[in-house]
């Protein structure tokens, strides 16, 4: 079997020499793999990333992958091995380098490659940095096949040595995070979201033994910065006045979701530079997003796999209204990528939301965080709860239970818990999973004092149970 392999490798190095080696070439890929010398290259690249918040994590992890890869490779396995390079025993093989260490298997420059690649492309908040990881490594293994200083066998070894190491590295990452509550309120609306009702809510979360690492951050007192967010859009085309109003809207023949909520048809951006003018002299504009025929898919921690089609199931939905208030799709973006949110969880009702926050960060420059989208309470005619409709708050629920008596009963609902039993918020952290949690939404029936919960089924308009993204 050794024999075949190192017959193989033999093969394929001569074959590069004389099928692939180019000579203008060959200065380039010899400057390019000697950056990996010593991993000075990924060394570098990972403590930068330590100086920038998104990408604090991804640097610190790539760091103890590569230091792992190193032990392994060349405090190690090349000891064990002891394997000559193979310009000494390939007869007629020509390097473009050479190197100080006489030992070949494995190659420690791909295992620091793919180590640090790995590293990065698990933990790296964007799609084409985390494809530009993956890319680097993959070059780096094959620069070392081009210049002759290792088999093919040594470069395959190194990778896979350097991906398990990025793997224990992530997993660990992973196990020690502690993660820190933001809380925000999206109080945007004037008419509705006052003081009274920010102080209502944090009182609520305090009484239920909820707490938060920041001071609250207001929406309203951020409009600067959804203004900057939003002259961004301008800039590129993407933004155009909608005049239309609500009848309007209902009245075209415009396409609907799958729940039956019909989709804008983009009637606005068809009109003509003179009809806009007449139309902005009597009516203040919305304005909305031109969004692409894309089907835009993400993985959602409960819902698992989710795709919509933006043109079909979202049309080109609304970013400022016509009083001047920004909408929340825009305000939620901006602030998750400022306050380096890396995890959103969110009622499910929010599920459809999540495609067209996903495109605004990518048009924004600003990193995906992982969505969980939860069952919500729901009436017992399946509608969502609200005031207008006299349904019970939760300060009903305080008149009747404490709020660890509370906290027992959605503890049993969500499935982290075996049998009914007071708990604090505080106390379920060690018991939370997201495999325990229930994908049905649950029906709240309140008489005579009592409070009753049941589940029902989750409606959405879009897809879930698709492959993973």
């Amino acid at each position: 079997m050794l024999e075949m392999i190192q017959i193989l490798d033999e093969s394929a190095l001569l074959w590069i020499q004389d099928a692939v080696r180019v000579p203008f070439l060959d200065p380039l890929v010899e400057a390019f793999t000697s950056l990996g010398n010593t991993g000075v290259m990924w060394i570098v690249l990972s403590l930068g990333m330590l100086c920038w918040k998104p990408t604090r994590r991804a640097g610190g992890i790539a760091l103890l992958a590569m230091a792992l890869g190193m032990l392994c490779t060349n405090v190690v396995l090349k000891q064990l091995v002891l394997r000559p390079r193979p310009y000494v025993m390939v007869e007629g093989l020509i390097p473009l380098l050479t190197s100080a260490d006489p030992n070949s298997f494995p190659s420690g420059h791909t295992c620091a490659a793919f180590a640090a690649g790995m590293a990065w492309a698990g933990a790296l908040p964007w799609r084409w940095a985390r494809t530009a990881a993956v890319i680097q490594a993959v070059c780096m293994g094959l620069s070392r096949l081009y210049v002759g200083v290792h088999y093919p066998s040594d470069v395959l070894a190194g990778a896979l040595i350097g991906s398990l190491c990025a793997l224990c590295a992530l997993w660990l990452a992973a196990r020690s995070r502690g993660g820190r509550m933001v809380l925000r309120l999206e109080d945007l609306d004037p008419d509705r979201c006052t003081q009274t009702w920010c102080d209502q809510v944090m009182r609520d979360l305090e009484w239920l033994g909820l707490d938060w690492d920041n001071e609250p951050v207001y929406q309203s007192r951020r409009t600067d910065a959804y203004r900057a967010a939003f002259a961004r859009l301008e800039e590129a085309g993407l933004i155009y006045p909608c005049y239309c109003t609500r009848a309007e809207r209902l009245a075209a023949s415009a396409p609907h979701r799958s729940d039956g909520v019909p989709v804008y048809d983009g009637r606005c951006r068809r009109l003509p530079p003179e009809e806009l003018a007449r139309l902005a002299r009597s009516r203040r504009p919305a304005w909305r997003v031109r969004v692409p025929e894309e089907v835009l898919s993400f993985r959602d921690l409960l819902q698992g796999g989710v795709s919509q089609d933006l043109s079909l199931d979202c049309g080109d939905f609304i970013l400022r209204r016509s009083d001047g208030v920004y909408a929340y799709q825009l305000a939620v973006v901006v602030d998750d990528g400022a306050m380096g949110v890396t995890q959103v969880v969110r009622g499910s009702d929010l599920l459809d939301s999540t495609p067209r926050q996903l495109w605004l960060q990518e048009r924004l420059g600003l990193p995906h965080p992982e969505y969980g989208h939860v069952p919500l309470l729901l009436a017992p005619d399946g509608r969502r709860l609200a005031k207008r409709d006299r349904d019970q708050e939760l300060g009903a629920l305080q008149s009747c239970y404490s709020a660890q008596e509370l906290v027992g009963q959605l503890a049993l609902l969500a499935g982290l818990i075996p049998e009914y039993a007071p708990i604090s918020p505080a106390e379920l952290i060690p018991l939370f999973s997201w495999e325990k949690l229930p994908q049905a939404d649950c029906a709240v029936h309140w008489a005579d004092g009592i409070c009753t919960f049941f589940t029902k089924t989750i409606q959405s308009p879009v897809q879930r149970d698709l492959p993973p993204v």
